[in-house]
């Protein structure tokens, strides 16, 4: 058998000199165009390499032999770079990679041409490689002595970057390479990627005030062969408008009282054309900064301005929430084309409560910068539910960044106090209160308000500040309220401990005349008890009856004059009510020397009735007798505006209302079964006494038949409204040309604001009666019948019948026979007709469902 002859083969892989397409150290000039930034803080800049890289250095060796015709015959892995094998002679393929760190395996040389070298930020020794052919031969000895040279795969960028003394006051910020190539195929064509996830930018290397005027960078990449551009004449044309895309350029950043300067400098083969970088070259640039020349397009520069306007919202120091605010931020930028965006982030205060553009910011938000050269404006909130300790100091940053990661960051500062409107003048007190004054101590800052001395604008923090009412002669502190309307009270003391529990708040003080006990202290309605003789009372005339919109009905403030009584019940002006005053929206009155029915009217500037009060001026305290029904419902003892609870006395049977109405019409004189057509005798103002308003009275337009007009006739028993179609029907079962189901409740069941009953009760629904146990227990001849309510309880109900006007005058149908009491709910939603609870003389009890809305009948009040 023929020996083959062993060879031992010793390789020296040796580096080449760093001097192919060296690039001639020529000094480029540079002048960037203007534009103005604001830098808040400069930081620390980056610190270098801990030890510097060895460009000789061979730590591994991956040794690949392949036969001419692509078989691998070979492959070792070495840790010097010394090193021997055994190999038959033969030509061979010889593919070396050099400082791998690692055994790449064995790979045929298809899996050689797709093999990658990835860049590196920093590099200790450098990846180097070679393809070459290799001969083996046999000769005198048995060793083959080789030496082999391997090529580095990065290229070696130098820069020189001077400030020139002329222009100092441009100063040097950082410098970073962008568009790198990730990764370099050694042993394919060279070609570069077209995707641009194959290209990044350099870390950045921020630069200390030290370096400010000149600086020097040096680093390593890989290959990466943009080729030529023959149209490039200049070098200033060698900018983004004529390099290839993903060209490799150092982006210098330097700012000039403000503004920020960018200047791109492209790599390549010389000044102009070319924008290759090889692999195994040494790029040195010397760049000289000249001044601001904007005609070099090789420059971007913008300039940043941020600023908010929280402060113009505050006062004595501190900033008060306010939603109206912006954030500015202004890029001077018609000489830029990088990509900027903004930061917020929160340093200092609770982030979860910061809004910027209507965003929560959280941990940080980034913003678009929509117009990249002027204003962009964000609209800027922070609302904690309350500014306390934890959470009444903003600090807050922008940090603006553009695509290169050169940011300037801007910080600002906010201290922010709860805000209180003392009030003792509102809108709805057009003339002011002028009968106390309101202080405060322990506050941070409290100054009266412009144009109105009376109110005070109070900051505070989270545990608020004290307050102090006082009533100025003649006048008494009433209590503090939470609305305007003076119908929620916090405290009736003059000293009130304010905490707050929202950042912005509102608290009003009432002042009354002295003398007057308050009637709308539980809330304000459309009747009040007035239980004490010659006794001074008051109430809230600004609202109308409880102020609350319902279904259908929206409540309005009132805006009167003067108060009057329009009628009272006995036969002279002063025995029920002895006077009505009216007073900055409030209305006194004090009771006479009788008890009775009263019905006190509010007065606009053109003598108009625009709202009216019952006062029920009876000893009667309702809470205290109250009955529970079995439905649950707890009623009244007595019809609402009885004046006794007398079994044998007409003033028993209480006031008759029209349904959906506010309006109380007076009980009859006598207790007589038929024709009763005479009302018991009252006192009425001139002008407002009770009539009949109807179509057997006059030809009455349309308008008449309408809630503003019943408003302003309270004595005006107001007859069937007439179909405006004229006919099917002729006449409406409604007072109301457009009529409603709402005006009591229905079919919510809350009270309105047209409801009689007074604070704390209303017209019940049919519902609260159960027919099944309410029944008659026994009667009394002619006056009324004992009810079964709840078991064996039970409860008078007198006899009233009910008003009408089919006789041209106020007619009492069977007011001796019949009982008749209405509910809150109309037959049905679009029904002219209302549901009444009828008690008849035969004791039966009926729920009847088509009465109607023009009859007078009792109410009795259920509680709320």
């Amino acid at each position: 058998m023929k020996r083959i002859q062993q060879l031992l083969f010793f390789l020296t892989a040796t580096l080449v000199t760093l001097t192919s397409c060296h690039k001639d150290s020529t000094e480029e000039y540079f002048a960037p165009r203007s534009v103005t930034v604001e830098i808040a803080v400069r930081p620390d800049a980056m610190i270098g390499l801990t030890r510097s890289t060895d460009e000789m250095a061979i730590r591994d060796v991956n040794l690949y032999l392949y036969a001419k015709k692509g078989a691998m015959v070979l492959h070792r892995y070495f840790v010097s770079r010394q090193f021997s094998f055994e190999c038959p002679p033969g030509d061979y393929m010889l593919y070396l990679i050099a400082n791998a760190r690692e055994d790449l395996g064995e790979l045929d040389e298809t899996q050689l041409e797709d093999y990658a070298i990835h860049w590196q930020g920093s590099y200790e020794e450098l990846p180097m490689t070679t393809c070459q052919e290799l001969s083996i031969t046999t000769g005198s000895g048995t060793t083959q002595s080789l030496s082999i040279e391997v090529t580095r795969q990065v290229a070696k960028v130098a820069c020189n970057i001077a400030v020139a003394s002329a222009v100092r006051d441009i100063h040097l910020e950082s410098v970073q390479f962008c568009n790198l190539p990730q990764q370099a195929h050694p042993f394919s064509d060279g070609s570069p990627s077209d995707r641009a996830e194959n290209y990044a930018k350099g870390p950045l290397t921020e630069l200390s005030e030290a370096e400010a005027a000149t600086c020097t960078l040096t680093g390593y990449m890989l290959e990466n062969r943009q080729g030529e551009v023959p149209s490039i004449s200049d070098q200033r044309e060698k900018n983004p408008d004529h390099a290839p895309r993903y060209a490799t350029f150092l982006m210098i950043r330097a700012t000039r009282n403000g503004k920020v300067l960018a200047y791109r400098v492209y790599l390549g083969e010389n000044n102009t054309t070319n924008f290759d970088v090889r692999p195994n070259t040494f790029h040195t640039l010397h760049i000289t900064i000249l001044g601001d020349n904007e005609v070099d397009t090789r420059v971007n520069s913008y300039t940043v301005s941020v600023h908010d306007d929280i402060e113009e919202e505050g006062f004595g120091g501190y900033c008060c929430q306010d939603s109206q605010r912006e954030l500015i931020v202004t890029v001077d930028g018609a000489n830029n084309d990088l990509l900027l965006e903004c930061e917020v982030a929160v340093e200092e205060g609770d982030a979860d409560a910061l809004y910027v553009d209507r965003e929560q910011v959280g941990d940080s938000q980034t913003l678009q910068l929509y117009r990249p050269n002027g204003s962009n404006n964000y609209g800027i909130d922070y609302a904690p539910q309350v500014y306390d300790a934890s959470n009444n100091r903003l600090t807050y940053t922008v940090t603006v960044r553009d695509e290169y990661d050169f940011q300037q960051i801007f910080r600002f500062t906010h201290r922010y106090a709860n805000m209180l409107g003392v009030y003792t003048s509102t809108t709805t007190m057009p003339d002011g209160n002028g009968k106390g004054l309101v202080t405060a101590d322990g506050e941070l800052y409290s100054q009266p308000f412009t144009g109105a001395s009376e109110n005070l604008l109070v900051l505070c923090d989270g545990d608020g500040c004290m307050l102090r009412a006082t009533a100025v002669a003649g006048y008494k502190f009433a209590g503090w309220y939470s609305d305007p309307a003076f119908t929620k009270r916090l405290s009736s003391a003059a000293e009130y401990h304010y905490v707050p529990t929202t950042h912005r708040g509102s608290i009003f003080a009432r002042f009354q005349i002295d003398g007057h006990t308050p009637l709308d202290g539980n809330g304000t309605a459309n009747c009040y008890i007035a239980r004490a003789l010659n006794t001074g009372y008051s109430f809230n005339a600004r609202v109308k009856g409880n102020g609350k919109s319902t279904t259908g009905i929206t409540a309005s403030a009132l805006n009167g004059t003067t108060a009057r009584v329009i009628w009272e019940s006995g036969t002279g002006f002063g025995s029920v009510v002895r006077y009505a005053i009216y007073d900055h929206g409030w209305i006194y009155f004090s009771t006479g020397t009788t008890h009775g029915n009263a019905v006190i009217g509010l007065f606009d500037d053109r003598d108009r009735c625009i709202w009216s009060w019952h006062i029920w001026a009876v000893d009667y305290e309702p809470f205290h007798t109250a009955q529970t029904y079995s439905t649950g419902a707890v009623f009244m003892d007595r019809n609402l505006g009885a004046e006794s609870t007398a079994t044998s006395d007409v003033v028993s049977k209480g006031l008759y209302f029209q349904w959906g109405r506010k309006d109380p019409f007076i009980y009859p004189k006598e207790n007589r079964k038929s024709d009763n057509k005479t009302p018991a005798t009252t006192w009425n103002l001139q002008g407002y006494e009770f009539e009949v308003h109807s179509h057997y009275t006059g030809n009455y337009p349309l308008s008449d038949y309408s809630i503003a007009w019943s408003l302003e006739h309270p004595t005006s028993f107001i007859g069937s409204a007439p179909n405006p179609a004229g006919s099917n029907p002729v006449y409406f079962s409604t007072w109301l040309v457009d009529y409603s189901p709402y005006l009591w409740g229905y079919p919510s069941g809350k009270k309105t604001i047209y409801d009689p009953c007074p604070p704390g009760w209303k017209v019940p629904a049919s519902s609260a009666w159960d027919k099944t146990v309410f029944k008659k227990a026994s009667g009394i001849t002619s006056w009324g019948w004992y009810m079964y309510y709840n078991g064996t309880a039970t409860s008078f109900y007198p006899f009233n019948g009910y008003l009408e006007d089919s006789s041209g005058t106020l007619q009492y149908y069977v007011p001796a026979s019949w009982t008749r009491m209405w509910t809150s709910d109309p037959s049905s939603s679009g029904a002219q007709t209302a549901k009444s609870v009828d008690v008849l003389d035969s004791g039966v009890v009926q729920i009847a469902t088509g009465n109607s809305q023009t009859h007078g009948h009792g109410v009795r009040c259920v509680k709320e």
